[in-house]
């Protein structure tokens, strides 16, 4: 097998599990009967973020139910020589953000809800607008194939792709902050959690497809910096997952006030 249907065969792959794993997290979520917290009387830290994280939460069935269909129609363009795998690929990576964003559009327009408070609307979190201009900076390696070269056409699809990344990024980063008003320290806390968990996982998912377009290219035509350019955009995406792992981490164990 060539390296080309080897890559084709891959995201293929990719694509299909894709499918099947976001059609069961769908179906699990349209059964799935969200029931009052158990820790209603509780008052410790974690029972507090526990409330404050199940009142916060709406998972959108059918962002998920999209996902699938992506997954599984980009298999089948990408085994069928439609698409690039790299292209194929990329609308894979776009679709995961956009599902974060569906969730995130769930939770401001849930019933008995406020998305802001007077007085308590804060700036972007500045580690989050480093994880963006990261994953902004990462994807200008994709700007000498969409001048030129023989995978311009796939080079402008995966770049509008990361385009659109980017942007689902900072809508996630920048939207206001879900309080409900019953116990603003938790919610606070669990918001700005979710909203970098979310913005890390959105980055991750432009660079990641930037690294596979770069892997995907043509080898005399990216010349001798190929590799370097594939590896080194590869640790920038897993060191920014990593990043986001830890520093989720931290703010969702950030001590409430009594």
């Amino acid at each position: 097998m060539d390296q080309e249907n080897f890559e084709r065969l891959f995201v293929a792959i990719f694509g299909l599990i894709t499918g099947v794993m976001f059609l069961r997290f769908g179906l699990a979520a349209q059964s799935e009967a969200r029931s009052p917290s158990d820790c209603e009387v509780e008052t410790s830290g974690q029972s507090r973020l526990k409330r404050a994280d199940d009142a916060r939460e709406r998972i959108s069935p059918l962002a998920r139910f999209a996902v699938s269909v992506a997954g599984f129609g980009t298999a089948i363009v990408v085994f069928a020589h439609v698409v690039s795998p790299a292209v194929g690929y990329a609308i894979i990576c776009l679709s995961l953000a956009i599902r974060a964003v569906a969730d995130l559009v769930s939770e401001e327009n849930a019933p008995r809800r406020r998305s802001a408070l007077l007085g308590r609307i804060r700036g972007v979190d500045p580690v989050l607008l480093v994880w963006i201009t990261i994953a902004a900076v990462s994807s200008l390696s994709l700007l000498p194939y969409v001048i030129t070269g023989t995978d311009r056409v796939a080079a402008v699809l995966v770049s509008a792709c990361v385009a659109a990344i980017l942007v689902v990024a900072w809508r996630i980063a920048s939207a206001p902050p879900l309080l409900a008003g019953d116990d603003l320290d938790a919610e606070q806390v669990v918001d700005r959690e979710t909203r970098a968990t979310r913005t890390g996982n959105a980055c991750f998912l432009a660079i990641a497809a930037v690294a596979v377009f770069n892997g995907y290219t043509n080898p005399a035509e990216a010349g001798a910096f190929r590799f370097p350019i594939v590896t080194a955009t590869l640790l920038v995406a897993f060191g920014v997952f990593v990043w986001k792992s830890i520093y989720a981490r931290r703010l969702s164990r950030t001590p409430l006030a009594p």
